[in-house]
């Protein structure tokens, strides 16, 4: 029979120092890192420093942002709030995965534009 290593017999296996935090720390760490405070990043003031990350969800056929993208950004967005977006190709031969949106034709712009209303 194959013998399996896993975390409990595995020869470098460490015992975990992990703890949860106690009540102090959970105090302190609210107080040095802010992440529910006002934020001014360049000329944009954000209400919160959470910020969506962008994810590549390979949905925008033809390169062209669909109508359903309205709904996931909004569904996304908070007031005062920073959002950034999938990767956006900015010509045909510019893109990394199939079906990303596009913004390099008039087509890809009006697309664009249900988006940026609905998240602004």
């Amino acid at each position: 029979s194959v013998s399996r290593l896993n975390k409990k017999n595995h020869p470098r296996a460490k015992k975990s120092s992990f703890r949860p935090p106690s009540e102090m720390e959970n105090a302190v760490a609210k107080q040095s890192i802010p992440l529910l405070t006002l934020y001014k990043m360049g000329r944009f003031n954000l209400s919160h420093r959470v910020v969506l990350a962008p994810l590549t969800r390979q949905r925008s056929y033809g390169n062209v942002p669909q109508p359903h993208a309205v709904l996931y950004y909004s569904q996304r967005t908070t007031p005062g709030g920073f959002l950034v977006t999938e990767a956006t190709g900015v010509s045909d031969t510019a893109q990394g995965y199939q079906d990303t949106p596009g913004i390099w034709t008039k087509e890809h712009v009006e697309a664009w534009k249900p988006i940026v209303d609905a998240v602004h």
